[in-house]
């Protein structure tokens, strides 16, 4: 299970960016990992991930938060892992729920 909860005030809400007045968002997910291949130190897996929550932002009624992830990790030794997520989510801004689809990628270098 990953929780999460974020919230912000800006003075500035004239922007170019989104940047509203005062919101809260509340999640959770749950985070699944799955070994596809394992070989010594060497271990290629899967994960998938699935949550939702809320988000309220001021002068705006509370909204639905959904998120859905996949990715892949490979752990090639002892020193270094490596992976990349696909993200897709939808949330509410400015009370209109819009998508977002996001690719991370990562690498840990142990020394």
């Amino acid at each position: 299970m990953q929780p999460g909860l974020s919230a912000s005030a800006n003075s500035r809400t004239d922007t170019a960016y989104y940047s509203p007045a005062r919101d809260l968002a509340a999640t959770a997910a749950l985070a699944v990992d799955h070994t596809l291949y394992q070989r010594y130190d060497t271990v290629w897996s899967q994960q998938l991930l699935a949550g939702g929550g809320s988000y309220w932002q001021k002068n705006h009624a509370a909204g639905a938060i959904t998120v859905l992830g996949y990715g892949q990790r490979l752990r090639w030794n002892n020193v270094v892992d490596t992976g990349v997520m696909l993200n897709w989510d939808k949330r509410p801004y400015d009370g209109k729920r819009e998508n977002n689809l996001a690719i991370t990628l990562d690498a840990n270098i142990r020394f």
